[in-house]
């Protein structure tokens, strides 16, 4: 026993020094700018992968295959908002963090993957009885499986990013991904239809999580318990707190709409949605998994951490604010030219829309700000005000219709987005409002220009 014990230290020391090396090491701008250009560069292979499959898969499939996915995935992407029951991100903002800590919230994240897949499992009968689908009760039992897969590669993933090994994580998710689009496609063609997309899903999430132990060489230890992990769950628990109030309020536009509007109004909602959001999260993604790191390492370093934030807020004001802009006066020419004549009702939407995700990436980046000072606590508090302030502007708009719906959401967001900066300068010192306004305010006052002459164009002036 004692020889056992001997050699489990002896494998965290080496282990430690494997994972932690470059922990405490300065971020400088160009190396922050190379992971960005890094992440995106595999998120637009991921993406490419994708269309390239849905383009093939369509082919190969009948549109009720889909269907059945997509009924499924109503609880599958609810579960996926809280599966990392926010440890993963614990792990990267941590200042110090030991084998312990890591290992403890590895098993923590297993059991509660574990769990969620257990409930998707419970709930498939639930699911079919809704939809008076059979067919869904064994669909939702398989697609449970890559949920409780993930649990074991999501300390893998973080413990990468906390050590800025981004290529790494790219390299994981490119070769995850078109394994598992070639699965698919494969199995489609032999003619198993829906499961054929399953199937690709449980390939996609198998080889991710074999990619991310092989990359980092870390294997946890048995242990229940770690000092200092208290903490890290409180800051985890916020954090998943407010990714649910945050899907509730993003989805609850398109569950009013069809409701009390109908089908063919959220046909048109959606897609002129997914159009607008479409570009963002190629952005957002990226940007998430590197500025978060990147900006913990300086959280004791008020000045520090001010100038690489107003620094990358910047660029992104101008990468995002001015073309999506730009998209509301021409939303209807664009969506007519990608979906055809008889959606330009979704391009009325979709102008309303553009508007409303001017600056969502914005304040994306002010959330990140706040989990990477560990203020998962006032981010929280955050998303309940500002949900309840979306959520109540989709019911205010909703006797207009989906337009109304749109409207009053670009509405909201923007004042949301006005008032976030303040809250954020209220409870840390890291932000300065006047800073802040003064590094978006050209990209801004265009942006807005063009919002102007876009509505001027609506009422015919």
């Amino acid at each position: 026993m004692a020889h056992y014990m001997k050699k489990q230290q002896k494998q965290a020391g080496i282990q430690a020094k494997l994972l932690f090396k470059s922990i405490d090491l300065p971020t400088h701008g160009t190396d922050t700018l190379r992971h960005i250009g890094v992440t995106m560069s595999a998120q637009v292979v991921r993406f490419t992968a994708q269309t390239i499959a849905t383009i093939v898969l369509a082919r190969l499939l009948a549109p009720a295959d889909f269907g059945f996915i997509a009924m499924v995935a109503v609880l599958i992407n609810f579960v996926a908002t809280i599966k990392t029951a926010g440890l993963a991100h614990a792990t990267v903002q941590r200042d110090d963090i030991t084998q312990h800590q890591i290992s403890c919230l590895f098993w923590i994240n297993l059991a509660v993957s574990t769990s969620l897949a257990i409930i998707v499992v419970v709930s498939a009968p639930v699911i079919a009885w809704i939809y008076d689908e059979p067919r869904l009760t064994s669909l939702a039992i398989v697609l449970a499986i890559p949920v409780m897969l993930s649990g074991l590669g999501l300390q893998h993933r973080a413990l990468l990013h906390r050590n800025m090994r981004f290529l790494d994580v790219a390299r994981a998710e490119i070769l995850a991904v078109i394994f598992g689009k070639v699965v698919g496609i494969y199995f489609a063609y032999k003619g198993f239809g829906y499961w054929s997309l399953a199937i690709m899903q449980i390939a996609d999430t198998a080889t991710s999580t074999v990619l991310l132990w092989e990359k980092t060489r870390w294997r946890p230890m048995w242990v229940l318990r770690g000092e200092g992990v208290r903490s890290m769950l409180r800051f985890g628990a916020n954090l998943s707190g407010f990714n649910i109030l945050n899907y509730f309020a993003r989805n609850a536009d398109n569950f009013l709409i069809g409701k009390f509007i109908g089908a063919e109004a959220l046909g048109f909602y959606s897609r002129a949605y997914g159009l607008m959001l479409m570009p963002l999260q190629q952005l957002n993604a990226p940007l998430s998994k590197v500025l978060m790191p990147t900006l913990a390492r300086f959280q004791h370093d008020p000045g520090a951490f001010s100038q690489q934030f107003l620094k990358y807020i910047k660029t992104i004001a101008w990468m995002t604010a001015v073309p999506t802009a730009v998209l509301s006066i021409f939303g209807q020419e664009v969506v007519t030219f990608l979906l055809g004549e008889d959606w330009k009702k979704a391009g009325e939407i979709f102008e309303w829309l553009a508007i409303a995700g001017m600056f969502q990436p914005l304040g994306n980046i002010m959330g990140i700000v706040l989990v990477a000072l560990g203020k998962t606590d006032k981010m929280l508090r955050w998303g309940a005000i500002s949900s309840f302030c979306i959520v109540s502007s989709f019911i205010i708009g909703l006797p207009f219709g989906s337009i109304g719906v749109a409207m009053m959401y670009a509405v909201s967001t923007n004042i949301v987005l006005i008032l976030q900066p303040f809250y954020i300068a209220r409870i840390t010192d890291f932000i300065c409002t006047n800073r802040y306004f003064a590094a978006i305010k050209l990209p801004a006052l265009i942006a807005i220009t063009f919002v102007i002459i876009s509505r001027m164009k609506v009422i015919g002036i």
